[in-house]
């Protein structure tokens, strides 16, 4: 089952209150899905909260890089607590089109983070890859989470 998409908004200056990054946010249309994915993948995929990273910052693994992943999924790596990437999400705005443009952009941040599943939404549509071997690849739906 894929994320919903996000009631519509009268208001343009609404706020969101993003539980993940523990403050308000603009409700603009992206953001609006961003905050659907969370929830999907909390509450139907089952993900700890404290394993879901938004806006994360690839200079963390590459300094040269400036680009902002707009969700990363960790899993436990070990019994002494270290995290590997899971899932790496790219949200756009409802109406924009998943066409491979969008697919290349969001797994050019997965190879940054080596995530073996990508997914990229726009709140309608959502479309799945998993890592295989050496490019990722479609399929039809995430697997269970670890």
């Amino acid at each position: 089952m894929a994320p919903q998409r996000p009631a519509k908004s009268s208001s343009s200056f609404e706020r969101l209150l993003d539980s993940a990054r523990k403050k308000t946010v603009s409700s603009k249309p992206e953001e609006k899905v961003r905050q659907a994915l969370t929830r999907w993948l909390l509450e139907e995929v089952r993900v700890p909260p404290r394993l879901v990273s938004t806006e994360y910052s690839l200079s963390a693994l590459d300094p040269l890089c400036r680009k902002r992943a707009d969700i990363v999924v960790w899993k436990p790596a070990d019994k002494e607590g270290g995290l590997l990437p899971w899932l790496l999400a790219e949200c756009k705005a409802p109406g924009i089109p998943l066409n491979d443009s969008v697919a290349d952009q969001v797994r050019r941040y997965a190879d940054k983070i080596r995530a073996p599943f990508v997914l990229v939404t726009n709140g309608e549509t959502t479309r799945y890859f998993m890592l295989d071997e050496k490019k990722y690849e479609e399929i039809k739906r995430l697997p269970k989470f670890p």
